[in-house]
């Protein structure tokens, strides 16, 4: 059910008392607020009881005034609202309106689509045509897989892995035909014109209400310039069309950017998460597929995901990192997994790291790969850990998990934001936790009955201590002594030390009564 909690969408205060040349706006002036909206798309579809509002501020009264809502439901259809300002109390200075979602707060839920949202004068009822040819979806990449990859690798490689050509869905909401103009796609570089590539054909007749794909031929045999010395590369393109309408309604939507970034990692999603992915098994694996270059063979040294919110907390859920290389397209041995016998390293899921951020993970060692391998991890408990689905792009055939003896390709379309980072020329210039000497531990007695005591050549600011799942069993901010264990129950246990300086030290901990 939904809760009385809400995202707002407001615009900036209007100046309704007289327009540009000091003639006072009246109800005579026919200024209607349209909007299109959808519920849900390929988001989570808000409830019934949930509710999508449109709300008008009035100045002199201090308030905002409901004007419409409608509750949640399933549809991938867009509805058109229409609203006559008809009240002489909204021809004020400061005039706003806003929309509200009120849905439930618990995670990346009950979504709302907007678009085409205008406010004009001397309008009409049946102004419902938005007469604009637009581009209705950015780019995805310019690479043949992948929307990101490292510099150091596509130079390697360019032409094989850069698409021939760039298709961008485009709409033309006339009920008249419109005809193309001369347009193009110009590439840049640091603000430098790189190239520009001529849209073919010229003049072409596309028909009043209907969908067309925007074509840019890059030909065979294009590549980003491979000269550019920078360990990260960012080529920005952008893609415009022209029409004999003149000026289209929207002239923004004639024109849309791309930026082709070039990073240190892989990746199959855009950034952007409309779903939330996850197993519900304890020791549940969870297995992405990626694939190097012919040729070329690197090391990986950490690995980015970005956790959703959804549902359920999932931030004190432990798991591990693992690597499998291919097995007929399958994962199948284990190259490394953080589940070390002797000093297993733990994760957990990280949120609130800015609007679809990404945590990095570092691994304890660089793992080195080559050709086809699977990156993931294998979760210590049944709950789901919500890894960010991007619906945008369907790598499902890239996607295995495993609950049982044997894996699974997923049966959901989508893109997990999970990013494999490999080692590059920048790791120098930032800190890297294997590089770091770590100060001296040592646990006394070891194994021990009763009591133990940390040794170590650095102050202490706190211990925490874990058992094999993961679990926080004790803590202390530390102060020189023993710390009873006489009621613990015999086992193995992991100490963390945090140390003042921001260090730590993991250390195995055996209590035989």
């Amino acid at each position: 059910s939904a809760v009385d909690w809400s995202d707002e969408l407001t615009s900036k205060p209007l100046f309704l008392n007289a327009d540009n040349s000091g003639n006072a706006y009246d109800v005579s002036d026919s200024i209607y607020l349209t909007f299109w909206y959808q519920s849900g798309g390929i988001g989570e579809s808000p409830d019934l009881f949930d509710s999508l509002r449109l709300e008008y501020f009035i100045p002199n009264q201090n308030s905002w005034k409901r004007i419409w809502s409608t509750g949640g439901f399933t549809s991938d259809d867009w509805l058109f609202q229409h609203f006559l300002l008809d009240d002489t109390l909204y021809f004020q200075d400061g005039f706003q309106f806003r929309f509200s979602n009120y849905g439930n707060q618990t995670g990346s839920l009950d979504h709302w689509h907007l678009d085409y949202v205008v406010l004009g004068a001397n309008r009409s009822f049946a102004d419902t045509v938005m007469n604009d040819w637009a581009f209705q979806f950015e780019p995805t990449s310019m690479l043949q897989d992948y929307t990101h990859m490292p510099w150091k690798h596509y130079k390697q490689v360019s032409q094989s892995v850069t698409l021939n050509e760039v298709v961008i869905p485009s709409y033309n909401s006339s009920v008249n035909n419109k005809f193309l103009q001369p347009a193009a796609m110009d590439l840049f570089y640091d603000n430098s014109l790189l190239t520009s590539i001529p849209y073919n054909p010229t003049s072409l007749n596309v028909p009043g209400l209907s969908n067309f794909d925007m074509i840019y031929n890059l030909g065979n045999g294009f590549e980003f310039n491979t000269t550019v010395a920078d360990t990260f590369a960012t080529f920005d393109a952008r893609f415009y069309l022209a029409t004999n309408t003149t000026p289209e309604r929207l002239s923004e939507n004639d024109t849309i950017y791309y930026s082709q970034e070039f990073k240190n990692f892989y990746a199959y999603d855009d950034g952007t998460a409309e779903a939330a992915y996850g197993l519900v098994s304890s020791g549940a694996e969870l297995a992405y597929k990626f694939e190097l270059p012919t040729g070329i063979s690197d090391t990986i040294r950490s690995v980015q995901i970005h956790f959703s919110p959804s549902v359920n907390d999932a931030s004190s859920d432990p798991f591990f990192l693992q690597i499998w290389e291919d097995s007929s397209s399958h994962p199948g041995q284990l190259i490394y997994t953080t589940d070390d016998v002797n000093l297993p390293t733990f994760y957990y899921p990280k949120y609130n790291l800015g609007v679809n951020g990404f945590c990095q993970y570092e691994l304890p060692y660089n793992v080195p790969v080559s050709g086809t391998y699977y990156v993931g991890w294998r979760q210590s408990t049944a709950n789901r850990l919500n890894v960010g689905f991007d619906k945008n792009i369907n790598r499902q055939n890239d996607i295995f998990y495993k609950v049982g003896s044997g894996w699974n390709n997923t049966i959901f379309e989508g893109a997990l934001m999970i990013r494999p980072v490999f080692v590059s020329p920048a790791d120098n210039l930032v800190s890297h936790p294997t590089l770091k000497r770590k100060p001296n531990v040592k646990l006394y007695p070891n194994p021990t009955q009763d009591v133990f005591s940390v040794s170590t050549d650095s102050p202490i600011r706190e211990i925490e201590v874990y058992d094999l799942q993961g679990r926080i069993v004790f803590s202390i901010t530390y102060s020189d002594g023993f710390i009873n264990v006489s009621d613990w129950d015999n086992g193995i246990y992991l100490v963390k030390v945090n140390f003042k300086n921001g260090k730590t030290n993991t250390q195995k901990l055996i209590v035989q009564h």
